[in-house]
């Protein structure tokens, strides 16, 4: 539905920077509200369930705070620079105009930043016993000379922003019609994978946070560029679609690339 065939025939919904600038400062003024929110002092979630401690046991002791710092390193050092790189080498590589390497950096911000609102939110909500705490471990993990995070654990924002950069980046290649989107994908699933797993190993997520992270990571990253920034139909798409004698549709399924030939 979204391959290069389809994509190649349109680009994104073209926005002004003021526009970009006014979602953009939306977005981070909610960053901004759930980093005021007041942290748990308490667990409201204090036992997990039966799944998260079988799934969880099997993991050595030794080497956790390694295994989180490398978990730290993909999250906020190889997928950014990995989605900023795509988001604005690719265009430019293919001779696209310089505003499409803008317009794809806001998008890619603007999914980031959301996430974070999100994350930031739930986990304070929720306040969920990392597991380090439950085994009554914390002064060992990464977290223990800071209390006020033991109740942080669901979901992991590790997990959550690794995966909302690489659906991000990959949606776009998609969207763009870029020949590497195949591999945009693959790499950056295989990163935000392994940073997940890794928060697992590090003892400061249960199985579930991770899966929950990683589920609405993804999520961000495909609905902002989908649903946000729709797609246009350009003149070449319109002379294809005439001489098929298909209609102008602006409907969801014409949005959504379901409208032309091949996309079915």
């Amino acid at each position: 539905m979204l391959g290069a065939s389809t994509a190649a025939a349109e680009e994104l919904e073209h926005r002004s920077g003021g526009r970009f600038a006014v979602e953009l400062g939306g977005a981070a003024a909610l960053t901004v509200v759930s980093l005021l929110l007041p942290l748990p002092e308490e667990c409201r979630w204090c036992s997990p369930p039966g799944v998260d401690l079988f799934l969880h046991s099997p993991w050595p002791d030794s080497g956790r705070d390694e295994v989180a710092f490398v978990s730290h390193a993909l999250a906020f050092g190889a997928l950014p620079l990995g989605a900023i790189g795509t988001a604005v080498l690719l265009p430019l590589a293919h001779d696209e105009p310089d505003r499409h390497a803008l317009e794809n950096l806001a998008i890619v911000s603007e999914a980031i930043m959301l996430n974070l609102a999100l994350t930031i939110t739930v986990k304070k909500l929720v306040a969920r016993r990392r597991p380090a705490y439950f085994y009554g471990r914390g002064d060992a993990c990464e977290f223990g000379a800071k209390s006020e995070e033991k109740n942080l654990s669901f979901f992991s924002g590790d997990s959550s922003v690794a995966f909302t950069l690489a659906s991000a980046a990959s949606t776009l290649s998609f969207l763009r019609g870029y020949p590497e989107a195949p591999y945009v994908l693959a790499a950056g699933s295989v990163l935000a994978g392994s940073a997940a797993v890794m928060r697992v190993a590090s003892d400061v997520h249960w199985p579930t946070d991770v899966l929950t992270g990683s589920l609405v990571g993804t999520a961000v990253g495909v609905l902002v560029p989908l649903l946000l920034h729709p797609r246009e139909e350009t003149e070449s798409a319109s002379v294809s679609r005439a001489s098929l004698g298909l209609r102008n549709s602006r409907g969801p399924a014409s949005r959504f690339g379901l409208g032309y030939s091949g996309a079915f």
